[in-house]
């Protein structure tokens, strides 16, 4: 099957309007070259076939599963259109969403299943993509945010944002949080986001309390990396960016409570940022279930060494948000008209 997504909500209830396609709809996404990719779970076969039942067999042991087992969507009381339904929604909302909003644009019934599938969909946006990293020109900066910490008070924390750029202005970012303002994290950050013989321009550093101004210099010195020294007119678009986090994390985060809040938050802001110029709603919708269906199910419980690392993970409860009475549109496209 084609894996092309339909542009427009209406086009995709009309395409895939069976539990069956969808089931196929996804399998193409997980397994593009299907059934190369395949991995048995109990003998890592590399063979499958389908059943009647949409199952898939493993040719070696016969041992059955399905396209969204130990995936986000598995064992999920959703079904799968409805989980289409809020990932279109959450997909297209460029600003971010809250869950309450989310609950009205896509019609779940309780609160409690908005805010699960909100959180399940952020953690498939901190999936790495297939993409490769930033290269050519990229600025770079650092700031600061505030997280939501025990007793309402507010903690801040240090961000890096690294931006391809071209003539016709930002192509692509990466966000991530510095848990210390040091060379070796600024170091970890670079190889990780930015790919190796580009030209860096940074700035910001001296934002950050107690770092030295060459921090920037003594973290790319060892790599192999151009440091272009700080440009106050071509860093510019990296400020507007990060500007533009800002007022994200005030606005539809509310301020997020706690470091692993906010490494969420990071990863839905940058997601969305480097899918503004899609083709179309449904474009965006895919990019989001390509990472879905890669990753990995978890509880999103924080664990105890988690809340240690900064004073901000002392937060007590989370967001007081509370469901909207109004009734939710017919269609996720509603809203956006």
């Amino acid at each position: 099957m084609d894996s092309k997504c339909p542009e427009t909500w209406s086009d995709f209830q009309r395409e895939l309007d069976t539990e069956d396609s969808l089931l196929e709809y996804l399998r193409s996404l997980r397994w593009p070259n299907w059934p190369k990719g395949f991995a048995c779970p109990k003998c890592r076969g590399s063979k499958a076939w389908t059943n009647k039942r949409s199952r898939l067999v493993c040719s070696a042991c016969r041992h059955q599963t399905t396209v969204t087992a130990g995936t986000i969507f598995h064992r999920t009381h959703l079904s799968l259109l409805d989980w289409c339904r809020v990932a279109w929604v959450v997909a297209n909302e460029p600003d971010g969403i809250s869950a309450a909003e989310l609950q009205q644009l896509s019609c779940l019934s309780r609160f409690e299943t908005a805010l699960a599938c909100l959180r399940k969909l952020r953690c498939a946006m901190t999936t790495p993509f297939k993409d490769d990293g930033l290269k050519g020109t990229v600025m770079a900066a650092v700031g600061s945010v505030a997280v939501l910490g025990g007793r309402e008070q507010l903690h801040a924390v240090h961000v890096v944002i690294a931006a391809e750029t071209s003539p016709r202005g930002i192509l692509r970012i990466r966000v991530a949080r510095l848990a210390v303002a040091n060379s070796e994290l600024l170091r970890q950050f670079i190889v990780k986001a930015v790919e190796p013989h580009s030209e860096i321009y940074a700035d910001g550093w001296e934002a950050l309390e107690g770092a030295e101004h060459d921090s920037w210099a003594r973290a790319l010195q060892p790599l192999n990396y151009k440091f272009m020294g700080m440009s106050g007119r071509r860093l510019a678009q990296v400020r507007t960016v990060l500007y533009g986090l800002y007022s994200c994390l005030q606005g539809t985060h509310r301020r997020p409570a706690s470091l692993a809040d906010l490494d969420t938050c990071l990863a839905e802001y940058a997601f969305h940022y480097n899918l503004r110029r899609a083709t179309s709603p449904g474009a965006r919708f895919q990019r989001l279930m390509e990472q879905a269906v890669q990753t990995k199910r978890t509880d999103q419980v924080e664990t105890a060494e988690e809340h240690a690392t900064h004073p901000a993970e002392q937060a007590a409860g989370g967001h007081a948000e509370t469901a909207p009475t109004s009734q939710c549109p017919a269609s996720p496209d509603a809203h956006q008209a």
